[in-house]
């Protein structure tokens, strides 16, 4: 990763920007469909009304903001998230009503509270992790290499195959690669005139 690139451009940061704006997606309708059950009722409507409406619209101008953001004014802006307080319903028969809208709610607002833990740090923070683990997944890369070659080299003084070999070993009879475009071998050739359809049974 180029140490200069933002986090929000790199394809993790842009991973978890694309689940928050899901999520906040998903809470806009939860909210949505609390607003069209307390405005079924007009004394619910009067309470709650205003109230759903303002959060819905807060939460849809924060996901129409998340990309014009940075990544620690998204942080900012995620861990501000709240509900606003419902107006009181005294003496109120509906209590099923009630307990719907109550219900959404708490979805929504569980919903919300899980967001700030998908950015694990700051700009900084996140940065420095990522360069941490980049050089550690090198150097693990060079190890297996190395390892794959020495296997390699065991197993052909042994004059013996795993199973992925057997794989690897078809694969490279039947296809080759000229300038960087992969083509039939002519052995691929002389077996498709031959048969039509092959069934590979349990391909691993």
């Amino acid at each position: 990763m180029n140490p200069t690139t933002p986090i929000m451009q790199t394809i993790w940061g842009k991973i978890v920007l694309d689940h928050v704006a899901d999520t906040l997606e998903y809470t806009v309708l939860l909210l949505e469909r609390a607003y069209e059950i307390a405005s079924q009722e007009e004394k619910m409507h009067a309470a709650y009304g205003d109230v759903l409406i303002k959060d819905k619209q807060n939460l849809q101008d924060i996901l129409l903001s998340l990309k014009t953001l940075s990544w620690d004014e998204c942080i900012t802006t995620i861990n501000s998230l709240s509900l606003g307080r419902l107006g009181t319903l005294r003496k109120y028969e509906d209590e099923a009503r009630k307990e719907r809208v109550k219900a959404l709610r708490d979805e929504a607002r569980k919903r919300m509270k899980s967001l700030p833990d998908m950015f694990c740090g700051t700009e900084d923070e996140c940065r420095e992790d990522m360069q941490v683990v980049g050089q550690l997944t090198r150097s693990l890369f060079k190890l297996v290499s190395r390892y794959s070659i020495c296997l390699q080299e065991k197993k052909k003084k042994r004059n013996v195959l795993d199973f992925g070999d057997l794989e690897h070993a078809c694969l490279m009879l039947l296809v080759e690669e000229k300038d960087g475009i992969l083509s039939r071998t002519p052995l691929a050739r002389e077996i498709s005139m031959r048969f039509s359809e092959i069934l590979v049974d349990e391909y691993q």
